[in-house]
């Protein structure tokens, strides 16, 4: 799976030349009227510095269908945001690598000045998700874009930290503003509490989220003929780890909470305390510089018990919520897909845009199992060996068992002193 990310990532990089060609050529003029004041044109000089692959789409309010495609992300030299989408029957690359999709397989779907941007809205357990929020003039105002690679979605934010934000003389001037930079504003608090609320199967159940990652649906992209092929927001869904437990949502069901007709007032009263007295906990003041950066305490203030009262849940899908405590085995498939393959009452199957992502919820995953192992009773705990990790090529959870076993026994017989302790294999 890692080889295959290292070849997409590759890949993704190369379209650079077909991008280039389209711009040395110059973007198609938008249809209908045009606003000269927004308006954005390619200059000779302009270059692709940023490309990644994301889900990206439009999300007017809670009472419009949200639709998301997978599209090309392109950041310029001029720090202009252009969005590309891929044709259908676009050149593909296959597992086993091919030719990279050219410029006639490219359509551009939208071309904006990033000084127009007047935030973005992120959260730190959702590395790949990021909104934007464009000033009046531009519309659709409300995006949001799914990276693929959360690592992608970090260059981006860097990016948007040298941008220049264009002001409107009539707009109020505040002791402390943003100029230089895009500011990031978190996801609304009742958003992440409808997740919570989804991911409760019983009302005892911790479900203080520690991950939020976007995966391929069950129906997406594996049986589908290419990889650059665009895929409806059926193909992705949401996948929230909690305390205790794991849950699929639908992201049709999740953008709905995530629009809201109010954010326009909401963010402008975050922006202006801000601005005004520098004291917003509506405002995140820091960047995310490292894949596990801001992760050392979540599992410190957790608690149980949560009331949701007024919150709307999302539309849970699969049979989830599961309980962890019912989860029997996890394997992570050595395939070129980077999967995982968890036994609950019944066995399930994710599937992650990237390994990268998936190693991230594997290492968020371990922690929330060791915490469960410290809160068991001590009569349980006693009679309990532990989770065991084993390299194997069994499916079947009770021979996996064995071999775990099995391989404890030996390493007890090589090591006496571990005797009465519980051993990580």
């Amino acid at each position: 799976a890692r080889i295959t990310q290292l070849m997409q990532e590759r890949a993704v990089d190369m379209l650079r030349t077909a991008v280039q060609e389209i711009m040395d050529e110059g973007l198609p003029i938008p249809q209908g009227p045009v606003d000269a004041e927004t308006f954005v044109q390619i200059v000779p000089t302009e270059r692709p510095v940023l490309v990644a692959l994301a889900w990206h789409g439009s999300v007017a309010d809670e009472d419009s269908a949200a639709f998301v495609d997978r599209r090309l992300i392109v950041v310029t030299s001029r720090l202009n945001l252009l969005i590309m989408g891929f044709k259908p029957g676009a050149a593909r690359i296959d597992e086993d690598g091919g030719p990279p999709p050219g410029k006639e397989d490219l359509q551009v779907i939208s071309y904006r000045d990033l000084r127009r941007l007047q935030h973005t809205v992120v959260h730190t357990r959702m590395r790949q998700f990021l909104g934007l929020w464009w000033d009046k003039k531009n519309r659709p105002q409300r995006e949001v874009i799914i990276f693929e690679s959360s690592s992608r979605r970090t260059m981006f934010q860097q990016m948007l930290r040298i941008v220049e934000r264009h002001r409107d003389p009539s707009q109020k001037q505040f002791k402390r503003e943003f100029r230089r930079g895009v500011p990031a504003l978190y996801v609304r608090r009742d958003v992440m509490e409808s997740l919570q609320l989804t991911s409760q199967g019983d009302v005892k159940d911790n479900v203080r989220i520690v991950n939020v990652s976007f995966v391929k649906s069950r129906t997406g992209s594996d049986v589908q003929s290419g990889y650059f092929v665009g895929q409806a927001q059926s193909e992705v869904e949401v996948l929230v780890l909690t305390v205790d437990t794991l849950c699929a949502i639908t992201l049709s069901s999740f953008l709905k909470q995530f629009a809201n007709r109010e954010d326009e007032e909401y963010y402008r009263q975050a922006l202006a305390k801000q601005a005004e007295d520098g004291d917003a906990k509506e405002i995140c003041s820091h960047e995310l510089e490292t894949d596990s950066e801001g992760e050392e305490n979540f599992l410190g203030e957790m608690q149980a018990g949560t009331s949701f009262d007024g919150i709307e849940e999302c539309d849970n899908i699969h049979g989830s919520p599961w309980q962890l405590k019912n989860l029997k085995g996890v394997w992570f498939l050595a395939d070129a897909q980077p999967r995982v393959k968890l036994n609950f009452e019944n066995q399930e199957v994710i599937s992650f845009p990237r390994d990268g992502e998936r190693q991230r919820w594997r290492r968020h995953l371990a922690s929330v199992l060791g915490h469960q192992e410290k809160r068991k009773p001590d009569d349980d705990a006693k009679g309990n060996q532990g989770w065991s990790v084993v390299p194997t090529g069994k499916t079947e959870i009770g021979e996996v068992q064995k071999y775990a076993q099995a391989a404890q026994r030996e390493l007890l017989r090589e090591r006496p002193g571990l005797a009465g302790t519980t051993i990580r294999i």
